[in-house]
Formats: C-alpha cells, sequence, structure tokens
C-alpha cells in the first residue's frame, strides 16, 4: 500500500508521500529495514512512533534486549529521513543515539496526557544534543481537538512542571517547534516554515480584535499566540498562496455538509 500510494502521488503539487511504520511493538526487524531502504532509496520521509509507553520499552527490552531506541540504532534503523512520534520513555544515551544519526522528533503531549502514558519528551537534553524537536498532536481519538494553538501551551506547561523550571520552554521557542522546526523536522525548511521570499506562502492570520488576544502588544504578540490563541481565532488560511479559507469561511469545501455526513456516518456506526 506504501509503495503504490507513493507511485500514484509522487511529483504531486500539493501531495507528499512518506513511508509510515508504527513501531518496534508492531514491525519486524525485516520490516524495519525494508521500511528504512524504501525511504532512502525514494528520499521519502520516514515516520514511526518510538517509546510512547513505558510498556513499549519494556517489551523491547525483553524481546531484543535492548531499550527501543538503543535497538533501532543498533540495527542501523535511525537517519535523517526519520521522524520519531513521542519519544517520552527515552534515556540519555538514546538522545544522543538520536542526534547522532539526525532523527528528528514529534513530540505529542496532549496524546501523551490523555492516555496516561507517564512519559515526557526530555526535550531539554535533545536540545543540548541538536535534536530537531517539532510538536505533533497524534491522531483525532487521542487528541480530539487537533488544535495545534492549544498543543503548544499544553507542551510549554508540561515542559516547565515536569523540570521544575518556568524558563525551560519559552514561548519564543515553542512557536519555533510549530513552524520553523516542524519544516526541518519534515525537511522541508527550504520551502516552508518561515515568511520568505522564495517559500511558499503557508500563512495563518488570526482575528487581533479577539479579545483573547487583547491587548495586543509588540512585546506579548509571541506570548499571546502560544498562551491565549486557539484555533477558532484563525480568519483566514493560505497553502501556498491559495486561500482554503477567508474571514472563516472554507473555500474548498461545503463545511455543513461534512459536518452533517459525518453526524450521519457516526450515527449509524454507533446507533
Amino acid at each position: 500500500n506504501c509503495k503504490r500510494f507513493h507511485q500514484q502521488f509522487k511529483g504531486s503539487e500539493r501531495i507528499y508521500p512518506a513511508v509510515g511504520i508504527q513501531g518496534v511493538y508492531v514491525c519486524s526487524t525485516e520490516t524495519l529495514l525494508g521500511a528504512r531502504d524504501y525511504a532512502l532509496e525514494n528520499d521519502l520521509l520516514l515516520t514511526f512512533h518510538l517509546s510512547e509507553t513505558r510498556k513499549e520499552v519494556s517489551d523491547c527490552k525483553r524481546k531484543e534486549g535492548k531499550r527501543p531506541g538503543d535497538y533501532l540504532s543498533s540495527i542501523g534503523f535511525l537517519n535523517d529521513h526519520c521522524v520519531a512520534a513521542h519519544a517520552a520513555w527515552l534515556t540519555i544515551n538514546e538522545v544522543r543515539a538520536l542526534a547522532a544519526a539526525g532523527t528528528k522528533v514529534s513530540t505529542c503531549p496532549c496524546s501523551n496526557m490523555k492516555l496516561a502514558t507517564g512519559g515526557v519528551a526530555p526535550l531539554p537534553e535533545m536540545f543540548q544534543n541538536g535534536v530537531t524537536v517539532s510538536i505533533g498532536t497524534d491522531g483525532s481519538t487521542t487528541n480530539n481537538s487537533l488544535d495545534l494553538f492549544g498543543e503548544m501551551k499544553t507542551l510549554s506547561l508540561l515542559q516547565k512542571a515536569n523540570r521544575w523550571d518556568p524558563t525551560v520552554l519559552p514561548a519564543q521557542k515553542v512557536l519555533d517547534l510549530a513552524t520553523i522546526e516542524a519544516a526541518r523536522a519534515v525537511r522541508m525548511d527550504q520551502l516552508i516554515g518561515s515568511i520568505e521570499v522564495g517559500k511558499k506562502a503557508d500563512l495563518v492570520i488570526l482575528n487581533g480584535k479577539a479579545a483573547n488576544l487583547r491587548p495586543a502588544r509588540p512585546d506579548t504578540i509571541v506570548s499571546n499566540l502560544v498562551y491565549s490563541a486557539c484555533g477558532g481565532n484563525v480568519k483566514s488560511v493560505l497553502c501556498d498562496g491559495r486561500a482554503v479559507m477567508l474571514e472563516g469561511v472554507l473555500t474548498t469545501m461545503d463545511e455543513e455538509k461534512v459536518l452533517v455526513d459525518a453526524e450521519d456516518a457516526a450515527n449509524s456506526l454507533l446507533g
């Protein structure tokens, strides 16, 4: 399926195929290395879950004799095309292995907290060792809102609370993780992630008059974006210069019809 999707959509203007596998608790060594080879041969992103739960770690130690990060490093799986989701239950040696291989991380704080996995991604150590970090939501069943503004706030507060340090993840750093560092994580920072001449015009415009974003002062704008904003504040969205939302109205679909169809599907499935 992965190869078929790649062959069908490679070279598309707006679709960037990638290789996605679950993780060490599902995939054999053969599957892991096959996915690695296909990703490298075709210059594709390679995503997978890594050390999301303590059980995943203990099961891998029992099966392979190593923690997941150490095991993936030992078989030569890790490389600079990789993005490891979660990466919560890592040792410093595993962090260093990710850094040495150029593997990126997508931390998913809301999902981890909702599932009560107990792990907190060691972001300070990742930063110290040069690991590129981005922010993920995980899926709707373990996150619900998929609101990246809420994810930024939660991530910052979680890291501060976990380290007993209010300066451990400042607002500007969090915003970087959601923008330019995210672009680096998916190996697209030459195209997206910042507002620069020559990059794709991917822009999100918020309603600056909203009460939760006031007062709007130059020295508090970034803090407001991270700690006060929400998805409901978004007015317009441009993807590669094309408006997909204008003044709160989606331009690419009938939003109400999609929502009604979704509710009908839910009622049909669940009764």
